[in-house]
């Protein structure tokens, strides 16, 4: 049987990481490691490698 074990669950998110108490509201949320991770190699990987003017419309004119 496996025992809750709150700093294990603590140490995959790392805004619990220092000593201070967090307080979450409703516009902000906690993400684990994982999901930190995951979205920057998403963002870094994904990224446009071409300037975004050159995917702009021409202006009539």
């Amino acid at each position: 049987m496996n025992v809750f074990n709150p700093a294990q669950f603590r140490a995959q998110f790392p805004a619990l990481q220092d000593a201070g108490v967090y307080l979450d509201s409703a516009a902000t949320a906690l993400k684990p490691e994982a999901v930190v991770e995951a979205t920057r190699q998403f963002y870094s990987l994904s990224a446009r490698k071409r300037p975004i003017a050159a995917s702009l419309p021409k202006p009539n004119a």
